[in-house]
């Protein structure tokens, strides 16, 4: 998996990640499970991810980056990893040339990540 610099705008900061295609690329039917490890500190409040998915009801844009819920946590200077479920995953590099993004919008828009892992649950191999 690379990750590309962090993408500063105004308001937001994304991380871009892109898996390696010969390990998941175009998937049908395909749920994945992400863990990210991050320090819960007082860069931010919440983050939370978007990802390429194949539901076509979203359509082109909208299934480029498909939301999750938003990741809240309080500022315990802690270390703390959370699993989320990827329903439907395509993996295309759709979302702006990547596969998966965290956007933090709140507090300092920093976040310290130490840990990122994609697991393939099923689908296609």
């Amino acid at each position: 998996m690379t990750i590309k610099a962090p993408h500063r705008t105004f308001d937001e900061i994304f991380f871009y990640f892109d898996i390696d295609d010969t390990f998941m690329f175009d998937e049908e039917k395909c749920d994945a499970e992400l863990a990210i490890t991050f320090l819960e500190d007082d860069g931010c409040d919440d983050f939370f991810v978007t990802y390429d998915n194949n539901d076509p009801k979203l359509g082109e844009h909208d299934g480029s980056f498909r939301p999750l819920p938003y990741v809240k946590f309080p500022n315990t200077g802690q270390w703390r990893t959370v699993k989320l479920l990827l329903p439907n995953v395509r993996f295309a590099n759709r979302g702006n040339c990547a596969d998966f993004r965290i956007t933090v919008d709140s507090g300092n828009q920093n976040l310290t990540l130490s840990e990122v892992i994609i697991r393939r649950l099923s689908g296609k191999k």
